[in-house]
């Protein structure tokens, strides 16, 4: 995988690449307002995809409860994002 993101929008570019990648959908057709059902994205590939970022990012993202909204791919970005900014930088930047 690439090194860790050193801005932001290497970091969004990431969080989408890695979204897109696991989730099985085209990086090109992903939308900041789309939530995964409006792409297609099957339950067990979001599930998977979500795991990886939390995985990747050291995150903890919140899933839906049953009964409502799934997230869409910005809230889900803003979330990987606004976790490591509340995290203290470690040595040598990364």
């Amino acid at each position: 995988m690439d090194a860790m993101p050193q801005t932001e929008a290497e970091l969004v570019e990431q969080v989408l690449s890695l979204f897109a990648r696991e989730a099985r959908i085209e990086r090109e057709r992903l939308r900041l307002d789309a939530r995964a059902d409006e792409l297609g994205i099957e339950s067990l590939d979001l599930a998977v995809a979500l795991f990886e970022l939390e995985e990747r990012f050291g995150v903890n993202i919140t899933q839906a409860l049953p009964g409502t909204p799934l997230p869409t791919v910005g809230d889900i970005v803003q979330q990987v994002m606004a976790q490591r900014a509340q995290r203290p930088a470690a040595p040598g930047g990364v």
